[in-house]
């Protein structure tokens, strides 16, 4: 989920970046996966896009 507002902050559940450690500012990434909320800043965001990103598309095409 993409928390676009400060409204939405309580269903991360998480003030910090699980990454970078830094300050979670609006938009962030809050994925919930099982009961730990997984939360990315948007730097690091942008910085996984072209990492992270392709080799979670490449993995996923391996796999299918």
């Amino acid at each position: 989920m993409v928390i676009t507002n400060e409204a939405d902050r309580a269903y991360s559940h998480r003030d910090d970046c699980s990454l970078c450690g830094g300050p979670l500012k609006v938009p962030f990434v809050a994925y919930t996966h099982k009961k730990a909320a997984t939360c990315f800043c948007s730097e690091c965001c942008a910085t996984m896009r072209t990492g992270l990103m392709k080799d979670m598309t490449r993995t996923a095409a391996i796999v299918s």
